[in-house]
C-alpha cells in the first residue's frame, strides 16, 4: 500500500469503521534537568483507532508537543486553552503520516494546524480538508461545532 491509497482509505472511511481504545502509545522522549535532577519523560499518544476493513491500519493521536499552544484563533473559543498535538496515521504499526494538530477549546475539538496567510490571518489548504474533517469526527470530544469547516469559520481560519 502506497501513501496516496492510505490516505484515501482513511478520508472515505467512516467513523463507525474504527475500533478506537484509550492506550498509551510512546511519541518521543522529553528529557532535561529540573531542581538539579536529571529526568526523562514519555511524551504518549492517548488514543489508538484501528480500522476494522484492514487492521494494518490505524491512528494514534493527542500526544502533547506543546501543551500552553497560544495563538490569535485558538482565543476566539469559548475556552481558549489549546494544544498542539501529533496525530499519526500507521500502517502495520510504522508511522507514515504526520498530521500537526490542534486540540481546541478546552478539548472538544481536534483540529488541523493551519498556516499564516500572510495577511495577518490564517488559513488550511482545501485539500487537507477531507482528513482534517475526518480526524475532526473520528477525535469527537463534542461542542457546539459540527464540522471541522464550522469550527475554523469560528475561530477566522479561511479554508483557501
Amino acid at each position: 500500500m502506497d501513501q496516496e491509497t492510505l490516505l484515501k482509505t482513511v478520508e472515505e472511511s467512516t467513523v463507525d469503521e474504527w475500533h478506537q481504545m484509550e492506550v498509551q502509545t510512546v511519541a518521543n522522549w522529553e528529557w532535561g534537568e529540573q531542581n538539579g535532577n536529571a529526568y526523562i519523560t514519555p511524551q504518549c499518544h492517548s488514543m489508538v483507532a484501528v480500522y476494522t476493513r484492514d487492521l494494518d491500519i490505524s491512528i494514534v493521536f493527542a500526544a502533547r508537543v506543546s501543551g500552553n499552544f497560544t495563538e490569535s484563533w485558538t482565543a476566539k473559543f469559548a475556552d481558549p486553552s489549546a494544544s498542539l498535538v501529533k496525530v499519526w496515521l500507521r500502517y502495520r504499526g510504522q508511522v507514515v503520516y504526520d498530521v500537526p494538530c490542534v486540540v481546541t477549546d478546552g478539548g472538544r475539538y481536534l483540529l488541523p494546524l493551519p498556516e499564516r496567510d500572510g495577511k495577518g490571518g490564517y488559513s488550511l489548504c482545501q485539500d487537507k480538508m477531507p482528513l482534517a474533517e475526518f480526524l475532526f469526527h473520528l477525535y469527537g470530544r463534542g461542542g457546539a461545532h459540527d464540522s471541522v469547516a464550522n469550527a475554523l469559520k469560528r475561530c477566522g481560519v479561511t479554508i483557501a
